[in-house]
């Protein structure tokens, strides 16, 4: 299983987002909440003997509600679940997290043109390719 299905696995465990975890973007309609991610190809790290089977991928999340103080409860959800992948191998089949480093910790936005709320969360997960 790769990375991005493994994450995706992982995050569809929250109820309310159940089907509504996507890659890049929504599909037109969708009504809120839901989530989307945006995943690097990854960097694989490197020593004097050449690459190694280790990488780090970078990931955005955007978490999206229609009420501010819904958006802040699921967002805490979504951290919650990414904080649980550290030092376990995801969704059963996919890569061993070594470390995950949040870069921010979910900066908040309204999304006047859609009248959404909007929490991003930039991330680097750390494992070894199998």
């Amino acid at each position: 299983m790769t990375f991005e299905e493994a994450l995706r696995t992982e995050l569809i465990t929250i109820e309310e987002l159940n089907e509504k975890v996507f890659p890049l973007t929504a599909p037109e309609g969708t009504e809120a909440p839901y989530l989307i991610y945006v995943c690097s190809r990854g960097q694989n790290d490197k020593a004097l003997d050449g690459f190694q089977k280790s990488k780090s991928v970078s990931v955005e999340i955007n978490v999206i509600h229609e009420r501010a103080a819904q958006m802040r409860a699921l967002a805490r959800q979504v951290k919650t679940v990414i904080m649980g992948m550290e030092k376990r191998r995801i969704a059963e089949t996919g890569p061993y997290i070594e470390e995950i480093v949040f870069e921010n910790e979910g900066i908040e936005l309204y999304e006047h043109e859609v009248d959404l709320y909007r929490c991003v969360f930039d991330l680097t997960f750390y494992f070894e390719e199998e």
